[in-house]
């Protein structure tokens, strides 16, 4: 270490010198991350090192960020925007006064060889795009092809899929709320089938026993964790 940077600790704020990369709270930092927690550093200077999404590393490295940005800068700007920011693979927005997002955010800093899609339950997910054959890294913010801009939700299984758009851009129209909606494709019944209901009628109603009245048609269904409401569309 050749420069004694002061930086201040992302669990208890503390400030400590660089002679020790271990607080006094017990959280060890790497000695790469020296410079986005530097007691000088700013606000906007911490949101742009948070927009960063280009590997796993460096999304990890960004839900950190924006947390730590709400716990050394709350009233600031840029810490508002990175409270109403989204991860898909965490149920709410990155809100550091949320619970949940407080322990993901305290587990990763206690154990900095822990992935984050694991301590949030969701792994990275390369997707082949079913319509120009390119190979894509599906996450938060990598929801479309690169290559053609196709939508690569629909590539995936039916469960990744439903997983994956927790976090996604549609709003409930029950709570209007944004980022809680999770969408997947079901099979419903419409209408009264022409053809079974003068089958009904031929055979005095025993077709219906058989066979029922109403056909089936896909659709999608949809599912906001935020106030329990259920639709389809």
């Amino acid at each position: 270490m050749t420069l004694n940077i002061d930086w201040i600790c992302p669990a208890c704020l503390a400030k400590n010198s660089t002679i020790s990369l271990q607080c006094q709270c017990g959280i060890v930092i790497d000695e790469s991350d020296i410079k986005d927690f530097r007691s000088d550093i700013l606000p906007p200077q911490i949101y742009k090192e948070s927009t960063n999404y280009s590997s796993v590393a460096a999304i990890r490295k960004s839900f950190l960020l924006k947390c730590y940005l709400q716990l050394r800068f709350p009233e600031s700007t840029e810490s508002k925007k990175a409270k109403k920011e989204f991860f898909s693979s965490l149920p709410v927005s990155v809100d550091i006064d949320n619970l949940i997002i407080r322990t993901k955010y305290l587990e990763l800093l206690k154990n900095s060889t822990e992935d984050f899609y694991e301590v949030t339950n969701v792994n990275i997910t390369e997707v082949i795009c079913g319509k120009c054959g390119a190979t894509n890294l599906y996450t938060e913010k990598n929801v479309q092809c690169s290559r053609c801009g196709d939508w690569l939700y629909q590539y995936l299984s039916e469960k990744k899929s439903e997983a994956a758009t927790v976090g996604s851009p549609f709003v409930c129209p029950h709570c209007q709320k944004k980022g809680f909606v999770r969408t997947k494709e079901v099979k419903r019944k419409k209408g009264i089938s022409g053809a079974k209901a003068t089958g009904a009628i031929l055979t005095g109603g025993w077709s219906l026993l058989a066979t029922g009245l109403a056909k089936k048609e896909r659709g999608t269904q949809a599912h906001c964790d935020n106030c329990g409401a259920t639709w389809d569309f």
